[in-house]
C-alpha cells in the first residue's frame, strides 16, 4: 500500500466513509475478482491485503488518486476544527455577549458540508431566543434539534427539553414543565455518561423547582436530598445555589425553621463570595419568607427590603414579583393598607408580563387585602381572577384554598355563588380522592 502519511486503518475508515457515501453494501462491491471478506479486511486497516487488491478496491470505489481523496478528507478535517472551535466560541458569547451577537454568529456558519453540526446549531438559536425571551422562536428551534439529533449527540436532545421545560415553566404551565424535564432526564440516563452530570443536574434542580411551586413537596425533597449527595461534584454555582434556596423553602413549609435559616444564610454568603446578585435577590427573599412565617416581621421587612436593592442587578426581572408581592403581605398583616397595596400592585404589573403562576398568588394576597379593608366585591374579583389563573396553571390544592376563602367572602353576599363555590370545593376534594 502506498505510504501516504497515514495509517492502514485510516486509509481505511476513509474508504468506508466513501463507499456509504455512495450507497453501496460490501456485498455490491464484492465479485470474482475480490471478496467481501477481502474488502472488509481493507476497510479494517489490515496490513496483509496485497497492494493488487487494494488497487482494485480503489478502482471499484471509482477512485483514481487516492492522494487526492487524502487530501480532501484532510481538508474536511480542518475544516470540522474549525467550526468546533467556532461553535465554542459562540457558546461562549452567548452566556457573556449576550444573544443578539451569537446569533449574528450563527447565521455566518458554514455547515452545509458539515450536516452533523446541525442539532447543536439549532439548539444554539434556540437557547439564544429563549434569551431573548422570544419563546415561540426558541421552541421552533429545540423541537427541531430533538427532530434531527443523532446518536453521538443526544445530550444536545436532552437540554432542548430542559429549555422547553423551562419555557413551559416561564409561561407557567408547570405540568408540562416537568414532562419535558423528565423526558430530558430519561435521555441522560440511557446515556449513562459522567460527561453530561452537569447536564442532569440541571434537569434534576429544574424538576425540584416545579414540583416546589406545585407544593409536591415531599417529591421536591426526595429528589433534593438525592442531588445534594452530588454537591461535591457539581461545577455550576447557579445549581448550587438553587439547592440551598429549595432546602430553606421546603424546609420552611414544614415548620423546620431554624434549619431553613441556615441554609438561606448558607447561600447568602456563597452568592456574596461569587458576585451572584440574582440568586442574592432570591436568598434574601427566602430568608424574608420564613422570618414572616415565624412572625419575626421586622428581620422579614428587613431582608425584603435587602433583596429590593438588589433589583436593577437581578437579570430575571419575574424574581421581583415574589418579593414586593411578600412585602404587601407583610404590609397587610401590619394593617399599613396604602404600603400594602403599591407592592402588590407593583408586583401585579410585573407579572402581568411574565408569570400568570405567580400573578394568582398575587392576586389572592390583593383580595385579602381588599377583603380586611370592606372592599368585598373587589376582593371576591381578584380571588376569581386568581382561581380562573390557578385553573390553567395551578395545583387542584392551591384552587382548593381560593375556593375556600370564596365561600366564606360571599357568604353575606351571594347565597348562589356561596353554594356555588363550596360544591366546586366539594368536587376538588373528590378529585383528590
Amino acid at each position: 500500500m502506498r505510504n501516504l502519511k497515514l495509517e492502514h486503518s485510516e486509509i481505511g475508515q476513509l474508504l468506508r466513509r466513501r463507499r456509504k457515501s455512495l450507497g453501496l453494501r460490501l456485498e455490491d462491491l464484492a465479485d470474482e475478482s475480490i471478496s467481501a471478506a477481502t474488502i472488509s479486511k481493507i476497510e479494517r486497516g489490515i496490513p496483509s491485503v496485497s497492494q493488487e487488491m487494494f488497487d482494485c478496491y480503489l478502482s471499484k470505489l471509482g477512485i483514481s488518486d487516492l492522494q487526492e481523496l487524502v487530501d480532501v478528507q484532510v481538508d474536511q478535517e480542518t475544516k470540522e476544527e474549525e467550526i468546533k472551535t467556532k461553535l465554542f466560541m459562540i457558546k461562549s458569547l452567548l452566556d457573556h455577549a449576550g444573544p443578539s451577537i451569537a446569533l449574528a454568529k450563527l447565521r455566518s456558519l458554514d455547515i452545509s458540508n458539515h450536516p452533523k453540526y446541525l442539532p447543536e446549531v439549532k439548539y444554539l438559536k434556540g437557547k439564544a431566543y429563549f434569551i431573548k425571551q422570544n419563546y415561540e422562536k426558541a421552541k421552533k428551534y429545540f423541537y427541531e434539534a430533538i427532530s434531527i439529533v443523532e446518536n453521538h449527540n443526544q445530550s444536545i436532545g436532552a437540554m432542548a427539553y430542559c429549555y422547553l421545560g423551562m419555557i413551559e415553566y416561564n409561561q407557567s404551565n408547570l405540568y408540562q414543565a416537568i414532562d419535558y424535564t423528565d423526558l430530558g432526564l430519561n435521555i441522560i440516563e440511557e446515556l449513562n455518561d459522567e460527561t453530561y452530570k452537569e447536564e442532569k443536574y440541571m434537569l434534576l434542580l429544574n424538576k425540584i423547582i416545579y414540583l416546589e411551586k406545585l407544593d409536591r413537596n415531599s417529591e421536591a425533597f426526595g429528589l433534593l436530598q438525592e442531588l445534594w449527595e452530588h454537591k461535591h461534584k457539581i461545577e455550576t454555582i447557579q445549581i448550587k445555589l438553587n439547592m440551598y434556596e429549595l432546602f430553606a423553602l421546603i424546609l420552611k413549609k414544614a415548620k423546620l425553621y431554624h434549619q431553613a435559616i441556615r441554609y438561606a444564610k448558607e447561600g447568602i454568603e456563597m452568592a456574596r463570595r461569587n458576585k451572584e446578585h440574582s440568586r442574592a435577590f432570591d436568598l434574601w427573599t427566602s430568608l424574608g419568607k420564613i422570618y414572616f412565617e415565624m412572625g419575626e416581621l421586622d428581620e422579614a421587612e428587613f431582608c425584603y427590603l435587602t433583596a429590593l436593592e438588589l433589583r436593577d442587578k437581578v437579570t430575571s426581572k419575574d424574581l421581583l414579583i415574589d418579593t414586593y408581592a411578600d412585602l404587601g403581605e407583610l404590609y397587610s398583616y401590619q394593617k399599613e393598607w396604602q404600603l400594602a397595596e403599591e407592592n402588590l400592585n407593583e408586583a401585579l404589573k410585573i407579572g402581568n408580563r411574565y408569570n400568570g403562576f405567580k400573578v394568582a398568588k398575587v392576586l389572592e394576597m390583593k383580595g385579602t387585602l381588599k377583603y380586611h379593608t370592606g372592599q368585598h366585591d373587589e376582593a371576591i374579583h381578584c380571588l376569581e381572577k386568581a382561581l380562573q389563573l390557578l385553573q390553567q396553571y395551578g395545583s387542584i390544592r392551591q384552587q382548593q384554598r381560593i375556593l375556600l376563602r370564596l365561600s366564606k367572602y360571599c357568604k353575606d353576599k351571594s347565597q348562589e355563588k356561596y353554594y356555588y363555590y363550596l360544591d366546586r370545593l366539594f368536587d376538588t376534594e373528590e378529585e383528590l380522592n
